[in-house]
């Protein structure tokens, strides 16, 4: 893999997430809200509420979707930003490609990416 997703990187206290929910800035597409705030380095966190789809084997797929797409954009992030996607109802009936899209598109939106 050319640029691996690791532990580290990953957001896991409750509290780091309450702050991004709270004080974060949030930017929403049709699939994905995507909250971000400045931190002491580039976290990410993933959530698909079970609201959305009661099949773990749905959400699961839908996070790995949305692992993928950070892993391969997160070069274009700089260093010290906290990020939180949250996934939409409407992400259930969407192909990979057109979620892909949206996203990098988002990202693009946020003032912490590098070009």
């Amino acid at each position: 893999m050319l640029y691996p997703l690791k532990r580290k990187e990953i957001l896991r206290k409750n509290n780091d997430l309450k702050n991004l929910f709270s004080n974060g800035n949030k930017i929403t597409g049709k699939y994905v809200i995507i909250y971000f705030n400045r931190g002491n380095r580039k976290k990410i966190a993933f959530i698909v509420s079970k609201k959305l789809d009661k099949r773990a084997v749905i959400r699961n797929r839908i996070k790995r979707w949305l692992r993928e797409i950070y892993r391969l954009e997160k070069y274009k992030i700089v260093n010290d930003v906290e990020i939180l996607m949250v996934a939409r109802h409407s992400i259930l009936n969407i192909e990979y490609a057109l979620l892909k899209d949206e996203i990098e598109k988002l990202f693009k939106n946020i003032n912490y990416i590098t070009d």
